[in-house]
């Protein structure tokens, strides 16, 4: 590999707050987006390096890591082409290793948690539902018209990656059209989405689109490796089956041992695919939730009970989500069913009015016997 150029650290550093590093892996390690990445490395090596991209596909596919990925090579002034000629960097890099630390001050992440680190005290305490205008000003416009804190030979000055760009309102998305058409010398902007159609065309039309794909068994598979984690076969198998290529869905059950969700739940969930309504779906729901929010608080004392609750709210009715499209897949596998395909449309026009209610601080308990009523009125 190349010499790698020296890296110098300009004598005015701007601050910015310390955020908590995301998961990074090397683009060469990215599984099952060979074509998205191709695509990424084609306008490098042709010198023609757009400064604005959309990085669009489903939940969970390794977007946001690619989009990290592609920073990475973006920022490191010792990437060179390997033995097969591919553009590749070193893993010791000191650009690597403030990327990995998250430390790096040309690397700009933008979601709508950072509003909880922003310098206004009323965004800071705002519900973190969508990207607020605030954040978008001080963590995207303001950097972006500053100089770059490290200069050298990178591809790139400064990366900016705005993850669920979707959430950002349409009048924000607006003003943001000049930064994405003339932004400054060497900068980079990448919106990464999962529903790229509530991104303005107006934004869609002045950036190169890459589209993701869900991963296939076998690179499923590589990923679960990479895990390393012990899992029980039949949990495994309905880990694979429930994530439908998505490795994101697949951590989510990892780490939130949803499995067990599935087995509380899997049974009154066959009763609803039958049309019966189960007399326990609504107190089960409330009591999975309060489990999972209890245990936050006891952790974590000073946590808001009321705040857990709602978080592992939107992550139960996530996986019930999942969990019908999981079962609408299978459906379709053994020929489709009519009845059993509104059924599942009506389970999922039920989970949407229950986060409408949440939204509405209507209460816990009454939530969830609402939506079991409703997903078979």
């Amino acid at each position: 590999m190349a010499k790698k150029p020296r890296e110098k650290v300009t004598t005015i550093q701007q601050e910015r707050p310390r955020v908590e590093p995301r998961p990074y892996v090397p683009l060469d390690e990215v599984l099952g987006q060979d074509r998205a990445i191709s695509a990424l490395l084609s306008p490098i090596a042709s010198g023609r390096l757009h400064h604005a991209w959309v990085f669009h596909g489903p939940v969970g596919v390794g977007k946001f890591t690619t989009a990290m990925a592609f920073a990475g090579l973006l920022l490191d002034p010792g990437a060179s082409r390997d033995l097969s000629g591919r553009l590749s960097v070193d893993p010791a890099s000191q650009t690597q290793h403030l990327i990995r630390a998250g430390l790096h001050p040309d690397l700009h992440i933008i979601m709508k948690e950072m509003a909880a680190i922003s310098r206004e005290a009323n965004i800071r305490s705002s519900k973190q539902t969508t990207i607020a205008k605030d954040v978008i000003d001080e963590f995207l416009i303001e950097p972006a018209a500053r100089t770059r804190a490290i200069t050298g030979g990178s591809a790139a000055g400064k990366v900016f990656i705005i993850d669920e760009a979707e959430l950002i309102d349409a009048r924000v998305q607006n003003s943001l059209l000049k930064l994405m058409e003339e932004p400054p010398p060497g900068t980079v902007i990448i919106l990464v989405t999962a529903s790229e159609e509530r991104v303005l065309p107006t934004l869609r039309s002045r950036s190169q689109r890459v589209l993701f794909h869900t991963l296939p068994p076998t690179d499923m598979e590589k990923w679960l490796q990479r895990r390393d984690v012990e899992i029980e076969p039949a949990h495994r198998a309905w880990i694979l089956d429930f994530a439908a290529g998505s490795p994101g869905l697949a951590a989510a059950a990892i780490d939130n041992d949803l499995y067990e969700w599935h087995r509380v739940l899997g049974p009154m969930l066959e009763e609803v695919g039958a049309g019966r309504f189960s007399l326990e779906m609504g107190a089960a729901l409330h009591q999975l939730v309060e489990e999972r929010a209890s245990a936050v608080v006891k952790k974590h004392p000073d946590a808001s009970k009321d705040g857990a609750n709602k978080v592992w709210a939107r992550r139960l009715f996530a996986f019930l989500a999942e969990e019908t499209r999981r079962r609408m897949r299978q459906a379709a596998d053994r020929g489709g069913d009519e009845q059993g395909l509104g059924r599942s449309l009506k389970v999922l026009d039920a989970i949407s009015g229950a986060e409408q209610q949440l939204g509405a601080n209507v209460n816990m308990a009454m939530v969830m016997e609402n939506l079991a009523a409703q997903v078979v009125a």
